[in-house]
């Protein structure tokens, strides 16, 4: 038998093997691995005295069954859904669909005019299509795209300045695209996260630090620290700069290596405090103030939470006000104060509930990340969730006054613009580790021969 003969005979096992398998995605490494079984089955008879074309005859005999062994590879590469994940958004864009409506029932004047309903179910619309998408792609192809995705994060945060974008609120961080405004603090920190993932997959650890590894020390925290820092401030938010020093340290700890994580953070301080001292903000007092008026309410005289808004929380009573009351005066309280006016409105059982799905789709989260297969993934999934969680623990726990007013907002329930769609999509990478975790865990499993 010649060589392309033996492909032939081997090429129409495997085929049928893949027929009976329906992940597609492993279908190649599937091949790869069933080959490399049969050419080494073949070469140990060839070695044996066994002519070649019996040779290749008894290896796959030796295999086995092909749709046997399909419909058991099958099994193992089967693609899962985690559909707590999915129930779980679903629900909290629910709430976030009867908020918008009850902000278009009770508010007045100008505000009245946005048309809040409609937008959040456009964007939610267009997250969970996302969500979806994300749901099917490999996200192992990621960690090839660690560069670009870094690299695109980094001409995002640039892309308003380059633009001339003017700055609302003082802070630079809005593009135009036709009618829409885009927040580009609200796609970046995920960018970074995943680009960082990738960046950290690579290499092995060494966990010893060493005078000689100081350069490396310093690129690495110039790198996963300083520069997207300096982008933040550039920026002027603060809050986003925050949530992404919280994310990469998690991903860090998360990998055992705390001695790194202090090396890194001496370049990373110098740095930030060098950018601070030669580009003084007249936004810096600014957060000042709201967290100095947190500690002493007395220092401000426009609380974002005032004893008047508390008291209205207070008498919310578990069922709440009802939706088509007129808003009370609260700032923001269609995006930062959603979990409030919530409470308002529908009481403090709502608001419990609300915090109860908050609570499961982390602890899911979660578990995602301890089912991840691969460290990649894992520390992607840390990365991602981190977000999520700064977010949506700062945001609940200020809206009731016990965290300082900084301005984030509660992810897909808030309305917060293309952030639903970043969130929603951030999900969805969630779901595709898990899609895949039985099949990357086992890949390399023995196959049952027989």
């Amino acid at each position: 038998m010649n060589r392309s003969l033996r492909e032939e005979h081997i090429k129409a096992y495997l085929d049928e093997v893949c027929r009976h398998i329906r992940a597609k995605d492993r279908h190649e490494e599937i091949r790869l691995e069933l080959a490399g079984h049969l050419e080494e089955i073949t070469d140990e008879r060839l070695a044996e005295g066994m002519d070649e074309e019996d040779a290749i005859r008894q290896a796959i005999r030796q295999m086995g069954d092909a749709r046997r062994i399909g419909l058991q590879l099958h099994r193992v590469h089967k693609p899962r859904t985690e559909w707590s994940l999915v129930i779980l958004a679903v629900l909290l864009v629910g709430f976030a669909i009867v908020a918008m409506y009850a902000l278009q029932e009770g508010t007045t004047g100008a505000v009245s005019r946005i048309p809040f309903m409609e937008h959040k179910l456009l964007l939610s619309g267009a997250g969970i299509a996302a969500m979806a998408l994300l749901y099917f792609f490999d996200y192992r192809k990621l960690r090839m795209l660690s560069w670009f995705l870094y690299g695109a994060a980094v001409l995002l945060m640039l892309w308003p300045r380059l633009a001339g974008s003017p700055a609302i609120n003082g802070q630079l961080k809005w593009i135009w695209i036709g009618v829409l405004r885009l927040d580009v603090t609200s796609i970046a920190p995920y960018l970074f996260m995943a680009g960082i993932a990738g960046l950290l997959s690579f290499g092995e650890w060494d966990s010893r630090l060493s005078m000689r590894a100081v350069p490396r020390y310093v690129k690495e925290s110039l790198l996963y620290f300083a520069v997207p820092s300096y982008l933040y401030l550039l920026s002027h938010s603060f809050i986003t700069l925050a949530i992404h020093c919280f994310g990469v340290t998690i991903m860090i700890l998360a990998l055992g290596q705390w001695r790194r994580y202090i090396a890194y953070l001496v370049p990373f301080a110098a740095v930030i405090s060098l950018i601070i001292g030669l580009k003084p903000s007249s936004v810096y007092p600014f957060y000042l103030f709201r967290i100095q008026s947190f500690f002493d309410p007395s220092t401000s005289p426009y609380l974002y939470l005032s004893e008047d808004w508390r008291s209205l929380l207070r008498s919310a009573g578990f069922w709440g006000r009802g939706i088509g009351q007129e808003t009370p005066q609260l700032v923001y309280y269609y995006s930062n104060n959603i979990f409030a006016y919530l409470i308002y409105i529908l009481g403090w059982g709502a608001g419990l509930l609300l915090a109860a799905l908050i609570a499961l789709l982390l602890f899911r989260a979660a578990h995602v990340a301890k089912q991840a297969a691969d460290p990649f993934a894992r520390t992607l999934v840390i990365g991602v969730t981190s977000i999520l969680a700064f977010k949506f623990v700062w945001s609940l726990l200020m809206s009731v006054g016990l965290l300082p007013y900084i301005g984030v907002t509660v992810p897909l329930v808030g309305y917060n613009g293309f952030s639903t769609v970043a969130e929603l999509s951030a999900i969805g990478i969630l779901l595709s580790v898990y899609r895949r975790k039985d099949g990357a865990r086992r890949s390399r499993a023995p196959i049952k021969q027989g």
